[in-house]
C-alpha cells in the first residue's frame, strides 16, 4: 500500500513540473503575465542555455557560472521589445 502511494506521488510530481502549451497569442500572454517563465536554447552540440524570468529577476544560465543581477526599467523595456520582435517574426 505504501509503495502504491509513493508511486502516485511521484507521478503527480512529474506531471506537474513542466508543461508545454500551443504557441497561441493567448497562451503566450498568460505565460508573460505569470512573470515566471524560462526560454531554453538547445544547440546541436548539446549545449544548453536558458533565460529565466522569476519574480522580477532575470537569470541567464549556461555551462559557465550563472550570474544574477538587478536590471533597470529601461533594460526591461529593451528585453520586452526584443522578445516581441521574436514572437512577431515567428508567428
Amino acid at each position: 500500500m505504501m509503495h502504491r502511494i509513493k508511486m502516485i506521488f511521484v507521478i503527480i510530481f512529474i506531471v506537474s513540473c513542466a508543461r508545454s502549451v500551443e504557441p497561441t497569442v493567448e497562451n503566450i500572454n498568460k505565460i508573460f503575465a505569470s512573470k515566471d517563465f524560462t526560454f531554453e536554447f538547445n544547440s546541436h552540440t548539446g549545449d544548453k542555455k536558458s533565460l529565466s524570468f522569476r519574480n522580477d529577476y532575470l537569470v541567464y544560465k549556461n555551462d559557465k557560472p550563472t550570474y544574477c543581477r538587478e536590471i533597470s526599467y529601461d533594460e526591461v523595456l529593451l528585453i520586452n521589445d526584443y522578445i516581441q520582435k521574436i514572437v512577431i517574426l515567428k508567428y
